[in-house]
């Protein structure tokens, strides 16, 4: 395990463990490598929260959400989802929480309240149209999200719940 040196902060997410005020030159031990994306499982048990198998990079999820996945509408849970996974496919921290919106619009918006899967190639396809420049940022395409995310939804719906 490697470690670095952190400044306190105030999440309580894995990635940014309490730290002791106390000491002088205060250490974390990162988690080891994050394993290579693969399928976005999202999932939730009855009766309980919304679980995935999204790594952590950011605290936001973490801190406004107790750690729980959250999809099926678009606020501050998908888009914090949204932007772990693009974090998780090689984006910046700063290029994926820009972009995560568009990952709402896309996937997560929408899914059924049980969850669902989204192929790993979906999520690499929807990059690269990003870094390409094929895909407009969503504040510049002039497009209605609400209607692009009503689209995408009733194509879902239409494949049966497959994308």
């Amino acid at each position: 395990m490697r470690c670095e040196p952190i400044r306190s902060c105030d999440c309580y997410c894995p990635l940014h463990p309490k730290i002791d005020p106390r000491l002088e030159n205060p250490v974390r031990f990162l988690p080891p490598a994050v394993p290579p994306p693969a399928n976005v499982i999202l999932f939730r048990r009855p009766g309980e929260f919304g679980q995935s198998n999204v790594p952590f990079f950011n605290s936001d999820r973490f801190r406004l959400n107790d750690g729980v996945s959250a999809w099926g509408y678009s606020g501050s849970g998908p888009h914090s989802l949204a932007a772990d996974i693009l974090q998780w496919f090689g984006m910046t921290d700063q290029e994926a929480r820009r972009w995560a919106g568009e990952l709402v619009i896309e996937f997560l918006g929408f899914l059924p309240k049980e969850g669902a899967t989204i192929p790993k190639e979906r999520i690499f396809k929807v990059i690269e149209e990003i870094r390409s420049g094929t895909r407009k940022h969503p504040s510049e395409s002039g497009e209605s999200a609400a209607l692009r995310m009503e689209i995408n939804a009733r194509n879902y719906r239409l494949a049966k719940g497959g994308f």
